[in-house]
């Protein structure tokens, strides 16, 4: 399965990445390692993760992927035969932020 990223989803990858970098030289790669990994996973299971617990999310069908080393979540739908990462989230922001990204059916 092909994954796709809204493009604030893509915009926050790189907001993430240059913050990570300023922090520690080298460390924004091991942040775009875990992403790329965490793309594989779900394009290869995108029915593996669950649910959002967030009752708008969950009935668009929002499915999240925290990252391991980063407090991050990958949230994605899967529509259209592809997966479709809505948003690349920090898990200290408000939690919904990005659900006007979402076309609700």
């Amino acid at each position: 399965m092909i994954a796709r990223l809204h493009r604030e989803a893509s915009a926050e990858l790189e907001k993430q990445a240059a913050w990570y970098e300023q922090r520690r030289a080298g460390l924004s790669s091991d942040l775009l390692d875990d992403v790329r990994q965490a793309l594989d996973a779900i394009a290869a299971h995108p029915s593996g993760w669950p649910l959002s617990t967030l009752p708008r999310a969950r009935r668009a069908g929002v499915r999240r992927f925290p990252l391991q080393r980063f407090p991050l979540t990958v949230e994605y739908v899967v529509e259209d035969g592809s997966v479709f990462i809505v948003a690349l989230a920090h898990m200290s922001r408000t939690p919904g932020y990005w659900l006007r990204r979402l076309r609700l059916r």
